[in-house]
């Protein structure tokens, strides 16, 4: 007997049944970003450099790792930097949502969340519409740069830098499919709005891609970047590092996303694969029945380890049954497409020249 595997939300082939309404919603976000660009949709202007780190897929992961990086760089320039996002996955009580050392993650997301835990020195804001939290920033604050996370799309806030993220299944089957037929929120034409393309790929799914590369993204001429991670550390939360599983076997829990990724940087640091992947979508909203359906599923594979990403720790914690244990991430820029310079080469140019055009 034949069995059927089961597809991810992010690999999904898309219904052709929606493929028009999916074309129209297409339609509409091209002339909508005319309209900003053009000026007869207000926007708000920020008062300091301003650059926008997000995708076109609602599911695109990868976004706190990116916005990390540059927080960190703006710290180490003596920069006070803000970030401004939506509240991916969560429901704050008021808006815009500052969060602060006991906030709940339910209230900011976990993408904030995490964004808060990273960096810790800068400001996090979370609202629906990025200029309000923009200009509460400005009145309060005075910030060396803006940071509008997961903003590509959101075009009520300018931007001097927009750097676009796309992730393995962006390049292939959720490629220009629009909601509802698939992940995107805008078409492709969009890509042309970007400073720089950045794949959230690792050097095996880079080389796998570089066709598609060359079909659907080389002709925009833009900087064309790959970055994926390392885990540099597993830890049980409460206790402490681990060194190893001892080749004890695990289920892994992460992003639907970057399940790929995961599961590759779990095995080079353990010697391990996991038993069994249990993913998300990176825009899930968690309920009190997700816990139980990890526990479940470890029990099931025989598994007494759940190995989890930062993100999905985030709400996962505590879980009854098998010991959790959640990797840290390092960041891990790859190969370009015809690139001579790294991307924090690239970056560091880019930076001059929005000071210049201000």
């Amino acid at each position: 007997m034949k069995v059927k595997k089961k597809r991810s939300q992010a690999n999904a082939a898309p219904k052709k049944p929606f493929s028009p309404l999916g074309s129209l919603i297409a339609f509409g976000m091209g002339l909508r970003a005319k309209r900003y660009q053009k000026g007869k949709l207000d926007s708000w202007k920020p008062s300091a450099p301003c650059v926008s780190i997000g995708g076109v897929s609602r599911h695109e992961n990868g976004r706190v790792l990116l916005s990390a990086w540059i927080l960190g760089w703006a710290l180490a320039k003596k920069l006070f930097p803000v970030v401004l996002t939506p509240p991916i996955g969560g429901a704050p009580s008021q808006s815009p949502f500052l969060i602060e050392p006991g906030s709940d993650f339910r209230e900011s997301g976990a993408e904030a969340f995490l964004l808060a835990k990273y960096r810790p020195e800068a400001k996090i804001l979370v609202d629906k519409n990025l200029a309000r939290a923009g200009k509460t920033a400005a009145k309060i604050w005075q910030p060396g740069l803006f940071v509008l996370h997961d903003g590509f799309s959101r075009l009520e806030a300018r931007r001097g830098i927009d750097a676009v993220l796309l992730g393995r299944a962006d390049l292939d089957s959720a490629w220009n499919r629009v909601t509802p037929s698939g992940p995107w929120r805008e078409g492709a034409d969009a890509l042309a709005r970007a400073d720089a393309l950045v794949l959230h790929l690792d050097a095996e799914d880079f080389e796998a891609s570089r066709k598609l590369v060359e079909e659907r993204l080389v002709p925009l001429d833009k900087p064309i970047f790959s970055f994926s991670f390392k885990i540099w550390q597993v830890r049980e939360p409460g206790v402490g590092p681990v060194a190893g599983f001892d080749e004890e076997p695990y289920i892994l829990v992460c992003g639907d996303a970057e399940q790929h990724l995961a599961s590759r940087a779990a095995e080079k640091f353990l010697g391990l694969k996991p038993r069994f992947r249990l993913t998300f979508p990176d825009d899930h909203r968690p309920t009190t029945f997700d816990a139980q359906k990890v526990a479940a599923e470890a029990k099931r594979m025989r598994c007494g380890r759940v190995l989890c990403a930062p993100k999905q720790a985030v709400w996962l914690t505590p879980l009854e049954g098998p010991k959790l244990y959640v990797y840290d991430p390092e960041i891990c820029f790859g190969p370009g497409f015809n690139q001579h310079r790294s991307f924090g080469e690239w970056w560091s140019t880019a930076w001059l020249g929005m000071l210049e055009e201000r």
